[in-house]
């Protein structure tokens, strides 16, 4: 009898170990799922999704012109403060919606917590040259909020100063250069003279910021037209003015 009593205790307490061991199983594949499953969430950021079968940025309207494109984004994310910036990008891309000659595009990139978004747009029916409009938001996606500019550039470790001194310094470079690819002889126009023709009165002016690659970008437009022909020397980059980059950031 003591003997059938022990080996009913041994059989008993082998099942309930193996219980134990399943029941610790279950949990442990049930963590990696769910660690699995909120890792993706978070890398497609549904989590902040107002519509989690799109894109966190997608255009909102895509017409089919070539010669003059029009896209304008939407920015996904489930918050009012964001929500107020598509308000705001549509009423800026209304204005040049039914204009036939202008073109409005967006470019965005995500870098770390940050979403940067650059609405572009150019107005070809104008009296003089045509000059592009840039805007930009920077979003904090961990607050789903704004960033405002003096918040980002302190991040950065940067300031007005320095950049209007970066921005200067690419203007003369541009100036420079086209004088040596002989556009036009510096007697016949000097660098005051080339500002005037950029339409550049204050290098700050419609200065807006965007994180590219970790990187610190200033979006500076200027009139890329005049009498001297220069418009084939500039390039759509040279809108974009690199203020400071992520490995010159110090911890």
């Amino acid at each position: 009898m003591k003997n059938d009593k022990t080996q009913k205790e041994k059989k008993l307490n082998t099942n309930f170990k193996k219980g134990i061991i399943i029941t610790l199983s279950a949990i442990l594949i049930l963590l990696i799922g769910y660690t699995y499953f909120t890792r993706k969430n978070m890398e497609n950021y549904n989590n902040i999704k107002k519509d989690k079968s799109k894109y966190i940025v997608y255009s909102r309207y895509e017409n089919t012109n070539e010669q003059y494109p029009k896209r304008i984004p939407y920015i996904n994310i489930n918050s009012e403060p964001v929500e107020a910036v598509n308000d705001d990008i549509q009423i800026l891309c209304n204005q040049y919606f039914d204009i036939e000659k202008s073109m409005i595009d967006y470019e965005y990139d995500i870098n770390g917590i940050i979403l940067s978004v650059v609405v572009k747009i150019l107005n070809t029916e104008t009296e003089y040259a045509p000059k592009p409009y840039f805007r930009t938001y920077n979003i904090n996606l961990d607050t789903k909020k704004v960033i405002a500019n003096e918040a980002l550039l302190e991040y950065f470790q940067v300031n007005s100063k320095t950049v209007e001194k970066k921005i200067q310094q690419q203007f003369e470079k541009f100036y420079k250069e086209i004088i040596m690819n002989e556009y036009f002889d510096p007697k016949e126009c000097n660098y005051s003279c080339f500002l005037k023709w950029r339409d550049v009165d204050n290098y700050l002016d419609n200065v807006t910021y965007y994180v590219e690659k970790g990187n610190l970008i200033a979006f500076k437009p200027f009139v890329f037209e005049s009498i001297f022909g220069e418009e084939n020397y500039f390039k759509d980059s040279d809108f974009e003015i690199l203020i400071k980059k992520a490995e010159e950031i110090k911890e």
